[in-house]
């Protein structure tokens, strides 16, 4: 009830009482305080049910389109080991990329306190920060291109057996399907279903999981300032999941309309080649 009111206070203080379609307005006392402490806590309630439901809706849609990636991912085998590679790495480049901002703070507290008269100029310690700024630039270099390296390894070894297990998937099905099928749908499954899930796991091995833990250990960080702006920064990535989500249905369609087309193409295609 402290932090409600304190944060109704602040809005009242910032915005003034000419904003009338504020959250907490029409139940503030002139003051500032509180005056009807029920509808408050209805709103807030409200408000908290909304984003549960959010973060749920977020979860079902993140869980249903990930689905057919771990269907394809059971023919594939050893790579474990690259998988774990790429997760420790990416934890050690996540971390190393915190090591910049705090040499740099600790760095700039220094020289505060030198025009503070609280410290005095010592080459070596200026020799330090420097010695220390570079050497976490250059660690955090070489981790993140053996990182990279790797998920460039699981890539091309992930399409070679999920090729592989395609291309005997065809020479066992009976003539029957070719005779009903379209070609180009089976030849173009080699770009949707192998090439594309290979370069986005290559992706996600390089660029995704570094920006995902980075965030992470970010939101910790502003936890330790203030928890406030943590949960509503943190609220931002099931959002944005969820609007994505949601905006992307009519695209779905239009995505599958156009792969038929394609499909239907590539296969008249290779029938006259």
């Amino acid at each position: 009830a402290t932090a409600r009111e304190a944060l109704a206070v602040n809005l009242k203080a910032r915005v003034g009482d000419s904003q009338a379609n504020l959250f907490f307005t029409k139940e503030l006392n002139p003051d500032g305080s509180i005056a009807d402490q029920a509808a408050v806590d209805a709103k807030i309630g409200a408000a908290l049910d909304e984003m549960v439901d959010m973060i749920q809706q977020s979860a079902d849609i993140l869980k249903n389109d990930m689905k057919p990636i771990r269907e394809i991912f059971r023919y594939t085998s050893g790579l474990q080991k690259y998988m774990w590679a790429i997760a420790v790495l990416s934890v050690v480049t996540a971390v190393l990329s915190f090591a910049s901002p705090f040499i740099i703070k600790f760095a700039t507290d220094w020289v505060a306190e030198i025009i503070a008269g609280k410290a005095v100029f010592e080459w070596g310690q200026l020799g330090l920060y420097a010695a220390l700024l570079l050497a976490s630039t250059v660690l955090q270099s070489v981790v993140s291109d053996v990182s990279g390296y790797i998920g460039d390894q699981l890539s091309i070894r992930t399409r070679h057996q999920l090729s592989t297990a395609y291309y005997k998937h065809l020479l066992a099905l009976p003539q029957r399907y070719y005779d009903n099928e379209i070609s180009g749908k089976i030849i173009n499954r080699l770009s949707r279903a192998i090439t594309d899930v290979t370069g986005f796991l290559q992706f996600f091995s390089n660029n995704l999981l570094q920006m995902l833990l980075t965030t992470f250990l970010t939101l910790i960080v502003m936890a330790v300032y203030g928890w406030q702006l943590t949960v509503v920064m943190a609220l931002l990535i099931p959002a944005n999941l969820y609007l994505t989500a949601r905006t992307s249905t009519k695209w779905q369609k239009l995505e599958k309309k156009k792969n038929g087309h394609f499909d239907i193409a590539s296969g008249r295609f290779a029938e006259v080649i």
